[in-house]
């Protein structure tokens, strides 16, 4: 299937929810709003701890926004406040799923940070270094930036390319662990690696093919967001019930996904015997 096959599964599965899913967006977009008008109103002593606190909270916002799109996608009746109470009684898989998302993610973040404050330092150190030493002796040389940091940088730049390709990899994880209560955080990320393998240029792709629609919604001052988010959500979403096998004209084959399941099972099932 192609980005626009995804596109026009979202558009039939919001047909004649395109208010419900807008409502839903505005009221998660004005929680976040209030979150920042408290942050930004606070003294500079408590700001830290509260923006702390923000970032605990948008983890199940975000969680409970992708459930009720989810139920909604598959005909489920949901309240427009719901994604508060969902993202909450999910709380902790929510943050189990995030952090062993990030886990995958440390090395090539690793990478990243500690090439690029490296050649940063080391760069600029240099150059300082070198003007000082210019400016004495009264030369009027050229002071360039030095090669080992120029190729840090490359170095930086491809840990950051590594990062967005790798992040690929775990793009389906919560819709994962939201379908499959059965499975743990950790077998979800790991499911979502397998599904992905093969396919994230695909999903790059039909992330991409929104940008038009992005360009619109930045022009009508961010109000076009409204309906943009569930969009997409609901494209992906589809890309998610393509891949994982749940799509009525697909021949009934094991998808990765149960194939992950089943052998956690099998696994379970051998040590109980042992």
């Amino acid at each position: 299937m192609r980005s626009s096959d995804f596109r026009k599964t979202a558009r039939e599965k919001l047909a004649g929810k395109w208010g419900t899913v807008a409502v839903i967006s505005l009221l998660y977009s004005l929680v976040s709003f209030i979150l920042t008008v408290i942050e930004n109103s606070i003294s500079e002593d408590f700001s830290s701890f509260f923006s702390l606190i923000e970032y605990v909270i948008e983890i199940p916002l975000a969680f409970g926004l992708l459930i009720s799109f989810l139920k909604i996608y598959n005909g489920e009746s949901v309240g427009s406040f719901d994604f508060f109470t969902e993202g909450f009684s999910n709380f902790k898989r929510s943050w189990l799923l995030a952090l062993n998302t990030a886990l995958k993610m440390i090395l090539p973040v690793v990478l990243f940070i500690i090439s690029l404050i490296i050649a940063v330092v080391s760069g600029v150190g240099s150059v300082v270094y070198n003007s000082a030493r210019v400016s004495s002796l009264g030369s009027s040389a050229s002071v360039g930036f030095p090669f080992i940091s120029l190729i840090l940088l490359l170095v930086s730049l491809a840990a950051f390319v590594w990062i967005i390709v790798k992040s690929y990899n775990y793009a389906l994880s919560n819709l994962i662990g939201i379908e499959h209560p059965e499975m743990s955080a950790k077998e979800a990320v790991e499911a979502s690696a397998n599904i992905m393998n093969g396919n994230k240029g695909k999903l790059f792709c039909l992330q991409f093919s929104f940008i038009g629609w992005a360009i619109l919604s930045a022009l009508s001052f961010g109000i076009g967001v409204l309906w943009l988010l569930p969009y997409v959500q609901f494209a992906v979403i589809a890309f998610y019930k393509h891949l994982s096998g749940d799509n009525s004209n697909a021949a009934p084959v094991e998808s990765p996904i149960e194939t992950n399941a089943n052998n956690m099972n099998n696994i379970n099932n051998g040590n109980s015997n042992e």
